[in-house]
């Protein structure tokens, strides 16, 4: 595809001028979608998570010999691609688990459109699976870019062999010695604060970056669009408000945390110590999560859909523009 250019597209107004963003009507909306599904919800989200267990280890078992052959090997470079075939397939099962849980914007999309909803709309989004797993291989790679940038540009440095090579046990009884060790290695109690500040660093760039990025799956899964452009859209439009986004996402979370704290507290209650019903008390808190990550994602499209899908001339046009330059 051709370079992108944030100045043509029929987003440029939403880039250069902002929107409106509806903070409320968003948590109403996701709410409103969720309970006009959930059981259909909660059972996608239950069959998701098998799915994800089944491949995981079926592929583990089978990935496992031919990885630890290849990094076994007295070979340097056979040993180096065994570890990168590796790096690569941890994305791809986190790509799959993604891939079949993004279904719920498929299904929010039919619900919010009054369209007939069918369960299996809920697995529609799998064959995008190799453009979710380079936005996630992308993303990575530039989570660990920016940690080592940050690293290196504080000044920290780190003694891994040293930090490796200890043995917490040799320190029985001596944990003045441990301490004085581990500072040594960490550079001394000089470099804490260097150590502090990078991971603070770290952490509001990922942030940013995590928030910005919102709208790639739903761009990916719903659009049709490529991992990078879906990417950069997705960044240009949530950056002018991103502040809104970042507080909108804050407060699905602390609202999932607080259900999830009040239901396992109240069965904790009517369990009462019973060893036989912990199992049922296992499955609904999960189901409580499950519930919890739907309709996260269901208030994410509640808006993408009033931002984005009724955008004026239409994301269709974006789509067909992306890479086109100005004159």
């Amino acid at each position: 595809m051709s370079n992108y250019s944030k100045d043509q597209g029929p987003f440029r107004h939403l880039w250069m001028e902002g929107y409106d963003f509806n903070f409320g009507e968003y948590l109403g909306k996701g709410w409103n979608l969720l309970k006009s599904y959930p059981f259909g919800f909660l059972g996608h989200m239950w069959l998701a998570f098998l799915m994800s267990i089944a491949v995981t280890i079926v592929s583990s078992l089978v990935m496992g010999f031919i990885i630890g052959g290849l990094i076994s090997s007295t070979s340097v470079v056979v040993a180096s691609i065994g570890s990168i075939i590796g790096f690569l397939f941890l994305f791809a099962l986190g790509a799959f688990t993604q891939s079949v849980m993004a279904g719920v914007y498929n299904v929010g999309s039919e619900i919010s459109l009054h369209q007939i909803r069918y369960f299996a709309t809920f697995f529609n989004s799998m064959r995008h699976f190799g453009q979710l797993f380079l936005a996630s291989l992308v993303k990575g790679v530039f989570y660990m870019l920016i940690a080592v940038l940050v690293f290196a540009a504080v000044g920290v440095n780190l003694n891994i062999e040293s930090i490796a090579s200890m043995d917490p046990t040799d320190y029985m009884g001596n944990e003045e010695a441990m301490i004085a060790d581990y500072l040594y290695a960490l550079g001394g109690p000089s470099a804490i604060s260097s150590i502090l500040l990078s991971f603070g660093l770290i952490f509001l760039l990922t942030l940013y970056f995590s928030v910005s990025w919102a709208f790639t799956i739903p761009l990916i899964v719903l659009k049709d669009m490529h991992f990078w452009q879906a990417m950069e859209v997705s960044r240009k439009t949530i950056t002018k408000k991103w502040f809104y986004f970042c507080l909108l996402f804050l407060t699905v979370f602390v609202i999932t945390v607080v259900v999830f704290y009040a239901s396992a507290y109240l069965m904790g209650l009517l369990i009462n110590g019973s060893t036989s019903m912990v199992f049922i008390f296992a499955i609904c808190i999960y189901s409580i999560i499950w519930l919890g990550v739907s309709f996260s994602s269901l208030v994410n499209y509640s808006a993408f859909e009033d931002i984005v899908m009724t955008d004026e001339g239409g994301i269709d046009e974006l789509i067909d523009n992306f890479g086109e330059q100005g004159e």
